[in-house]
């Protein structure tokens, strides 16, 4: 999806403006429909931003996150403030937003410092054996610990960030042993009453979260049940887990990218209960892992896709 061009920027913000209201004592309100024109037009400016790299920089040198999830109550709310003091100065220009952007995560950094998360993820699976921990940097480090639960420790200046990327690495460690759990067999999707289910039961429910030592909330998933198959990870699923943090630890900033994403689509494929998307996250896994570009012949992809699927002898690279 292409960024928004500036003048269309413009726009996008002078909705968002003129459809709420500041009243004498600095309470924002939003009446009738113009709550809907507002929350529409709010979504697509966080949209852009979120695909703006030199923002996601900027908060990830800052450890600081606006989620992305109900960002348009989250994340909305927090740069409400911005809003307010362009409409009490009559200003509507998107240049004049980006300006107190800057200000606003100066005023971030500056009033606050990372402390430390631990998030503990539950999961249905079993082992005695020990999981090497993924390495970003050398500050921070994330661990994983021997039985039924991923323990995530991270230093962050809102749990907003520590929860958005500690959740992102756990998906990259679940993708793994999913993966090596399925790769030597086609995972087969059954039908309960007619009605679809996952290809596989290994998949969050909930986050806890404790902040300097102290409980500070949850979160939930869509699916909550903890009834789910339990899956014993063996010598060798855990070998093949280390050997792929090891692998992943020792590449550059781009591999790693490339890796994350094409596993992600793969487990993210696994979890979903529709075909079609489940098909389409498998699809565009393939994509990744191929680096298909713009005017590559498909020659060139499928030769590339082969040389994935030989490393395992399967027959089909060779139909």
């Amino acid at each position: 999806m292409k960024m928004i061009m500036k003048f269309q920027k413009d726009e996008i913000l002078k909705k968002i403006l003129d459809n709420m209201t500041v009243t004498p004592d600095g309470v924002i309100q939003l009446h009738g429909h113009q709550s809907s024109i507002y929350h529409r037009y709010l979504s697509l400016l966080i949209s852009d931003l979120m695909r703006d790299n030199n923002l996601q920089s900027k908060l990830n040198s800052l450890r600081y996150c606006f989620t992305t999830k109900n960002y348009d109550v989250f994340f909305g709310y927090e740069l409400n403030s911005i809003f307010k003091s362009m409409k009490q100065e009559n200003k509507s220009a998107f240049s004049d937003f980006e300006e107190k952007l800057d200000l606003m995560l100066q005023k971030i950094e500056t009033d606050s410092k990372p402390v430390k998360f631990e998030l503990y993820y539950p999961l249905n699976i079993k082992t005695d054996e020990k999981v090497d921990m993924i390495n970003y940097s050398e500050k921070f480090t994330k661990s994983k610990s021997n039985y039924k639960y991923i323990k995530v420790t991270m230093w962050s200046r809102n749990q907003n960030y520590a929860q958005e990327t500690s959740t992102r690495d756990v998906n990259l460690i679940l993708g793994f042993i999913a993966y090596s759990q399925n790769y030597q067999h086609s995972p087969i999707s059954f039908t309960l009453n007619g009605i679809l289910k996952a290809l596989t039961e290994l998949k969050l429910n909930y986050i806890f979260v404790f902040k300097e030592g102290v409980y500070s909330g949850s979160y939930s998933f869509e699916d909550k049940s903890d009834d789910k198959k339990e899956y014993d990870l063996s010598s060798a699923d855990i070998k093949n887990l280390n050997e792929f943090v090891k692998q992943f630890n020792s590449a550059d900033k781009k591999i790693q990218y490339i890796i994350y994403k094409a596993i992600s689509l793969y487990y993210l494929g696994l979890i979903e209960k529709s075909i079609n998307y489940s098909f389409l996250n498998f699809w565009t896994a393939l994509e990744i892992i191929a680096i298909k570009k713009k005017g590559i012949p498909h020659i060139e992809i499928i030769k590339r896709l082969k040389s994935v699927i030989l490393k395992y002898n399967n027959p089909i690279a060779n139909n």
